[in-house]
């Protein structure tokens, strides 16, 4: 575990650069595969940088900051809703499926922040260790 936190923030870069390069080309190329890769690529990323983020913040090497308590409660809310959501989809829930949807625009607006948010607290991390 402390070599995979020890390189979370190249793992983290890494899988941003794919991201971005994915994004591009799936607008360039209009192939459904990247688009595809773009979408998993995504999940990847986010997956990562929530399980850095909640082992750091249980963690008592690493400084509690207002960014991560930022970092830990907004995607949090982005987690349990969107599992909400699929749950609702499974179940045919379509009142909660509705409000879930007006939700998922948080979702859109919150992800790049969150994304580079995570980024900057692995950053200052390998900087402010205690």
């Amino acid at each position: 575990m402390k070599t995979f936190l020890k390189h979370e923030f190249k793992i983290q870069l890494m899988l941003i650069t794919v991201l971005l390069s994915t994004f591009v080309l799936a607008l360039t190329l209009n192939d459904p595969t990247f688009s595809k890769v773009f979408i998993i690529d995504f999940f990847l990323l986010a997956l990562v940088q929530y399980i850095v983020n909640i082992i750091k913040h249980h963690n008592i090497q690493f400084l509690k900051t207002d960014s991560r308590y930022f970092y830990i409660y907004f995607s949090t809310f982005v987690v349990v809703s969107f599992l909400l959501y699929l749950s609702s989809d499974f179940l045919n829930a379509t009142v909660l499926l509705n409000i879930l949807e007006v939700v998922g625009i948080s979702w859109v607006i919150l992800s790049p922040i969150l994304i580079f948010q995570s980024l900057c607290i692995s950053w200052s991390d390998s900087k402010n260790k205690i």
